[in-house]
């Protein structure tokens, strides 16, 4: 007698389990900027775990359906121009941004400046992807300098992004 009312509770938490996970083979991205480059000035000798190398690429991730939750960014590399892959250190940061410079828009050529710096109002991605257009800067350091860089690759679950990489800031 006492089994009857669980069984339904439990069924429905399974349901709605169900309905608000998708695959990533729903997402589609594309990317917007990626660059890299080093700090500048390092102590001699650098200490062994200095990180002194990073990258910052720019995705666009339509999520056509409901809410997802628990999207990772789980991996980002930067690739030669012969396709010798550099494995990300670490990532460092992942943030949601709420606007993104039209490439067409006279403002693009300072792209640069508006990606690699604070955006007002970029909120830190916690691995929720909302309904419709989202706009993420994933920053990630890197071993070692790629050079000359070819592309970035950034893996969000199963859909991977690449991009070339709009060149190199300053060491």
């Amino acid at each position: 007698m006492t089994t009857r009312p669980i069984l339904p509770i439990l069924f429905a938490l399974a349901a709605g389990c169900a309905t608000t996970t998708l695959t990533t083979k729903h997402l589609t991205g594309r990317p917007l900027f990626c660059a890299h480059g080093g700090i500048g000035v390092t102590p001699v000798p650098e200490p062994p775990d200095i990180e002194d190398h990073f990258a910052i690429m720019v995705i666009e991730v339509d999520n056509p359906g409901s809410v997802m939750r628990g999207v990772a960014v789980t991996d980002m590399k930067l690739l030669d121009a012969g396709g010798v892959l550099q494995p990300m250190r670490r990532l460092h940061e992942i943030e949601i941004l709420p606007v993104v410079l039209p490439p067409s828009s006279p403002e693009a050529n300072g792209a640069y400046a508006f990606y690699l710096n604070s955006v007002p109002a970029a909120v830190p991605f916690g691995g929720t992807l909302p309904h419709g257009r989202n706009w993420l800067r994933v920053r990630a350091s890197f071993w070692a300098p790629v050079s000359p860089p070819a592309q970035c690759r950034v893996t969000m679950d199963g859909l991977t992004i690449d991009a070339r990489s709009e060149g190199e800031w300053p060491q």
